[in-house]
């Protein structure tokens, strides 16, 4: 009987034990399939942002240099030349074919362009880094895209056939464009500045940023299935004859399903358009998609299909209206799924023993997760990872910290806990608002907002190593007067746009505008700390900003700051950067005093001697009227922002400085720099004043408020 018992106990187990296990393996497939889908999304979500960033990057460039005065004048030159009968040799030696060649020759190589592009509105290249399309019409492949150019939109195609032969894939060569309006005085479009951009060189990389393992890719494609970035496996597509030796994945390959893996075939020339789309590019190409930049609309299959080269794979993918184009993630379900087959096949092979353990894990697994989440909650904030606290102010702390899948060196600032109330939070999102609505490229990039587990609020913007005019003036004494009127324009330019958009940032300063290498570019001023940023327009920011309450730095506010705070406007930003320029063409500030009152009573009442009579020899007489005339007591009398970089850009008895002096300079210090970027405090302090100016700090009240507190906000009546 006690036998009978124990085989029954024994069956009885066994059974239980079996049905466990077919319960287990079935939790780990879906387990394993829903883990496997999510890193897929992430992975195309990753790929699809920098995708969408790096478009964004290429119109905000092309708008902004389409914009300005030099460019509007050569189009018009140009294109009346053209309407003269001017042959393409004419144009080619025309002046201003010359100036746009000294204006986009370093824009070219900066940003990896391969041509620049001013088309005048009868579709005819009238201006180009490429001496043989002067005096050509726009390609047929890419008229319908200028057209939308020359009615007012900025444009970037994706890759299309410029080979004049469209229907030999074999020998297609592709390119791609980004170009928009050029619009004259009026508003009325004269013409259109494009840039040609390499497939492989710019686009392809951007999504190459995220990719799974040996087998894992993400391309693009077009809305016939014909793929428009570069293939993982162009060498191979070539032994299995998909490509032929010379011809390129990009505009060379259809999204075709064979229905069979090619790679076991005998390397003959396969001819694609025999083949279905594969289930991934027709249902990309046919979903009715209603998607939006926060919410891309990815869809995903785990449970695989083939991709062009007859392989099992799962993806991801989405369709980007706005673009005209598909981006899928996919890699092959023989790797994807090499986990799941040693999980299973371990799962049999200890399964006695996992009875036994399971208990153990789930107890450590528990106190593990348990410490693993406070300490993700302690160097966490959302996706990005905080590395080390860069700076402190009144609002808050500043670290610098990086994106978990862009590897994207990102600045994190936190609105500081004993400083959460209804104000600083309507003030801190105020501040992230106002500022993301601005693209100029001296204005500091706000990537995310958001809020941590515990409640702070954050926010990550764009990570800026270099140093601060502040810093720079410590370090150098006073400027040149090519440097400075060079940093002076960018300052004003971002300036100009916020003015334009209705926006005040009320805390021009030094230490405001922030020194740096952007992009191969040097001396390349970013406008920092949009947290006092008032709208002129919206009676509620009024009541956030506290309109009887003092806002700014003393040394750098303008005479309407102190008597009706209510009153200060745009004017008020032109008044500070005409202190800051002032402060770096002498090393001293504008009014100086012993005492806050002093320095107020200057404000109000006097005029600073001429930077010439400070500085012990001339400036340059018409950069030194524009800045006492920034620094004119009536706003009335100040120039706007964009007036203020017209008469910079227009100066002709200022010594230049170019990017030559400033890469030299960066060159000359960079053995002071650390790996980071940022700055060694030892070279503010080795750096000998120069014989042509002093270094700040000529009263107490000077090194007080320069030093400790650099006060961001002051209460007054």
């Amino acid at each position: 009987m006690t036998r009978v018992r124990v085989a029954i106990a024994a069956l009885v187990v066994a059974g239980f034990l079996g049905v466990v296990g077919v319960v287990l393996r079935s939790i780990s497939e879906r387990s394993i399939e829903a883990r496997m889908a999510e890193e897929l999304q992430t992975l195309l979500k990753a790929d699809v942002t920098a995708l969408l960033l790096w478009l964004d990057d290429r119109e905000v460039v092309t708008e902004y240099f389409a914009a300005r005065s030099r460019v509007r004048a050569a189009a018009r030159d140009l294109s009346d030349r053209v309407g003269r009968g001017a042959a393409a040799d004419e144009l080619r030696n025309a002046p201003a074919a010359g100036v746009l060649a000294a204006m986009f020759d370093p824009v070219l190589s900066t940003f990896r362009y391969e041509a620049y592009y001013l088309i005048d509105d009868r579709n005819q290249i009238v201006a180009s880094s490429l001496d043989d399309a002067v005096g050509q019409r726009v390609g047929v492949e890419t008229q319908v895209y200028v057209s939308r150019m020359l009615a007012g939109e900025t444009v970037v195609t994706h890759p299309v056939n410029v080979s004049g032969d469209s229907s030999n894939a074999d020998v297609a060569t592709a390119d791609m464009y980004v170009g928009t309006s050029i619009r004259d005085e009026d508003g009325a479009i004269i013409g259109v500045l494009a840039f040609g951009i390499s497939p492989e060189e710019g686009f392809t990389d951007i999504l190459r940023v995220a990719r799974m393992g040996q087998s894992g890719e993400t391309y693009a494609f077009d809305s016939t299935g014909l793929m428009i970035s570069e293939s993982r496996f162009e060498d191979e597509l070539r032994a299995i004859g998909l490509l032929s030796a010379d011809a390129s994945s990009v505009l060379g390959l259809q999204i075709r399903n064979p229905g069979r893996d090619l790679r076991q075939g005998d390397g003959s020339q396969v001819s694609q358009r025999e083949f279905p789309l594969t289930r991934m590019a027709a249902d990309a190409i046919d979903r009715p998609y209603d998607a939006t930049r926060e919410d891309l609309g990815i869809v995903t299959d785990v449970n695989g299909y083939h991709d062009y080269r007859g392989v099992p794979v799962v993806g991801a993918w989405v369709w980007l209206p706005e673009y005209g184009l598909g981006v899928a993630t996919e890699v092959d379900v023989e790797e994807a799924f090499q986990l799941q087959q040693v999980i299973l096949n371990v799962l049999y092979g200890v399964f006695g023993l996992l009875i036994v353990s399971a208990l153990v894990l789930l107890v450590s697994s528990l106190w593990i997760g348990r410490l693993q989440t406070h300490l993700s909650e302690v160097e966490d904030i959302g996706q990005y990872k905080l590395e080390k606290k860069i700076g402190e102010g009144g609002m808050g702390r500043v670290y610098r910290a990086h994106h978990a899948f862009l590897r994207r060196p990102t600045a994190v600032k936190l609105l500081a806990p004993d400083k959460v109330n209804d104000i600083t939070v309507k003030r801190f999102e105020r501040e992230v608002r106002y500022t993301s609505r601005l693209s100029h490229p001296n204005t500091v990039a706000i990537y995310d907002y958001g809020r941590t587990p515990d409640g702070q609020f954050y926010y990550a913007m764009e990570y800026l190593p270099g140093l601060d005019l502040d810093r720079l003036i410590e370090a150098e004494g006073v400027l040149p007067e090519g440097r400075v009127r060079y940093l002076l324009a960018q300052a004003a330019g971002a300036l100009a746009e916020a003015h334009e958009a209705g926006l005040v940032h009320r805390d021009i300063k030094p230490s405001n505008l922030m020194l740096c290498e952007r992009g191969g570019l040097f001396d390349f001023i970013k406008v920092l700390d949009f947290g006092l940023v008032r709208n002129t327009d919206t009676a509620a920011t009024q009541a956030v900003t506290s309109d009887d309450v003092l806002v700014g730095t003393p040394l750098y506010m303008a005479p309407e700051a102190f008597k009706d705070p209510r009153a200060i406007g745009p004017p008020a930003d032109i008044y500070s950067l005409g202190a800051v320029a002032y402060f770096l063409l002498t090393g001293k500030h504008a009014f100086m005093g012993d005492s806050m009152a002093a320095v107020v009573g200057a404000q109000l009442n006097k005029m600073p001697d001429s930077p010439s009579t400070v500085r012990g020899r001339p400036v340059a007489e018409a950069l030194e009227a524009l800045v006492m005339r920034c620094l004119a007591k009536s706003a009335n009398e100040r120039p706007t922002g964009r007036e203020l970089v017209d008469a910079l850009e227009s100066m002709s008895d200022v010594a230049p400085w170019t990017q030559v002096d400033a890469r030299n300079w960066w060159e000359a210090n960079a053995s002071r720099r650390e790996k980071d970027g940022t700055w060694r405090v030892d070279f503010l302090e080795s750096v000998a004043t120069p014989a042509t100016g002093e270094r700040v700090s000529d009263s107490a009240f000077d090194v007080d408020l320069e030093r400790r507190g650099k006060s961001d906000e002051v209460s007054g009546g």
